[in-house]
């Protein structure tokens, strides 16, 4: 099976392509091989092999603009992103209007589920930039992912659904990864009844394995009920992942996402994970 690459949602983490002035000549040309090493790697994937590059920019210029943000972007997609906005917080600090810096900063917010936070930044690259196309396509993909908010302005509604799809081979390695697009509800009443006749525990049912986990957490000073839902399922035969996946009873959704295909093979597992968020009022 081809390895696919990494796909995030749309609120990527941008590089840096622009190479900054430093103060001599040898120098400069010492720094441009290092941030071009870096940028190979990082559109390599190879995320852990772009850091050090960055280090050794910053030890020659500790302000450089291109290795901080670049070296958070290294270090977002390794999925250290409090690490990573300390990197962008640097150069919001320097630049606080620079776009990049916050246009990634409020992309690891959105990844630490910091709604809130992320849109305070969405709509201030808004103003500065309102053509911004990374801006509004990210705050549009924000409110899509709460699309059940319609009682107030609040960005975690009554019911937040957060879904990823991974493929693993026969050995149980991942091979791929799926964050849905867009999840629908088509009728948020009705998996609330769901969710509070939903059984807890272990359950096989023709040889696909599901659990589900109920805890309250809270968030944003609410108490939720979170229930989680994972499901393996292992392929016979070559298949497709469909464009939708969700939950049905008979022909109807009762929640959906639409998400890119993915080819599977002999004996690969189809896990997906469910993370719905429901208010206690």
């Amino acid at each position: 099976m081809k390895i696919p690459r990494l796909r995030l949602m749309s609120f990527l983490f941008s590089m840096i392509l622009i190479v900054s002035i430093t103060p001599t000549y040898a120098q400069n040309q010492n720094v441009t091989q290092l941030l071009d090493k870096g940028r190979a790697a990082i559109t390599s994937y190879q995320f852990d092999k772009a850091i050090p590059y960055y280090d050794k920019v910053l030890e020659i210029d500790p302000n450089n603009r291109v290795a901080l943000i670049n070296k958070g972007v290294a270090l977002a997609n390794l999925h250290k992103y409090n690490d990573a906005m300390s990197y962008f917080d640097k150069v919001i600090k320097i630049y606080p209007n620079d776009i990049d810096a916050l246009n990634n900063k409020a992309a690891a917010l959105l990844k630490l589920e910091r709604y809130d936070d992320a849109m305070y930044y969405f709509d201030k690259i808004l103003k500065l930039q309102p053509g911004n196309t990374v801006a509004a396509s990210n705050k549009k993909e924000m409110l899509n992912r709460e699309p059940l908010d319609t009682h107030s302005n609040k960005y975690i509604a009554r019911l937040s659904i957060i879904s990823e799809i991974q493929i693993r081979n026969s050995e149980g390695h991942l091979v791929g990864y799926i964050e849905p697009s867009r999840i629908r509800v088509p009728d948020p009443d009705f998996l609330g009844i769901i969710l509070d006749t939903s059984s807890i525990g272990k359950f096989n049912i023709n040889g696909s394995f599901s659990e589900v986990k109920k805890s309250v957490i809270k968030k944003n000073g609410q108490r939720y009920e979170e229930t989680t839902i994972i499901s393996d399922r292992m392929y016979r035969g070559d298949d497709t992942v469909a464009s939708k996946t969700g939950y049905m009873q008979g022909n109807a959704w009762i929640y959906v996402a639409d998400h890119n295909g993915y080819q599977l093979v002999d004996g690969d597992h189809l896990v997906l994970k469910w993370k719905i968020l429901k208010l206690i009022s």
